[in-house]
């Protein structure tokens, strides 16, 4: 797991679920060549899909535990926190949602990331809390506000992580509710473009406004003549 140093790629969940089958095929056929299944590699091999793969584990649960304690393996093995959340992604994608080993895996490791939170939820730990729930919109802000209520936090660090992690999601409205309390850093700079064209109004609002004490007085008085005129 991430323990510090490099800040890691910031990824929406769209764009990381995002997964080419060829991809998918290595996972499983390195997966399948260590148990010298045969059958399943010859399978692997051919499909032209994720279903045609995904239904070979539906259909053999001895299957679909042999994939789970690999994957596991994998996991523990992973050199890098982006190389982690890959693995938890081609998890979801293979192994069947309604097994109920797989479920008490994600809960086990859900609940094993809150309990590493050292008093600031960042956006490392969301990045894989986010494939071990069904998360919406509307959930997604759940979880982030009731994870921070467990830190009983709501300080600037808590705008900070909020507002790293909608701008990633591309979640803009939610966004603008956090930067009225925080300083905008080099690293979301690339986002202000999307910002603003999300909604001119409130990135005047929040930027140049903010920014210009001198063209808001400026403004305002040019704003007076011209009553004064009409």
């Amino acid at each position: 797991m991430y323990k510090g140093g490099e800040r890691m790629k910031r990824i929406s969940y769209k764009e990381v679920t995002n997964v080419s089958i060829q991809n998918i095929k290595k996972f499983a056929l390195a997966i399948a060549l260590k148990r010298g299944d045969y059958y399943v590699i010859k399978k692997v091999n051919m499909a032209v899909s994720l279903e045609q793969i995904k239904r070979l584990l539906v259909k053999d649960i001895e299957l679909t535990d042999y994939f789970l304690k690999q994957s596991i393996s994998c996991l523990e093995n992973a050199e890098t926190f982006e190389e982690f959340e890959t693995i938890i992604v081609y998890m979801n994608i293979l192994l069947p949602n309604n097994n109920n080993r797989f479920i008490e895996f994600k809960s086990n490791l859900y609940w094993w990331i809150i309990n590493q939170i050292d008093g600031v939820f960042r956006y490392e730990h969301y990045a894989i809390i986010r494939h071990l729930k069904k998360l919406s919109r509307s959930r997604r802000k759940e979880l982030i506000e009731s994870i921070w209520q467990l830190l009983d936090k709501q300080n600037e660090q808590y705008h900070k992580c909020c507002l790293e992690i909608y701008l990633v999601e591309e979640d803009y409205e939610n966004a603008y509710q956090h930067i009225p309390y925080i300083q905008i850093d080099k690293t979301m700079e690339h986002y202000k473009p999307l910002l603003m064209e999300y909604d001119s109004k409130e990135y005047k609002k929040h930027f140049h406004v903010k920014q210009s004490n001198l063209y808001s007085k400026l403004s305002s008085f040019v704003e007076k003549i011209i009553l004064t005129c009409l």
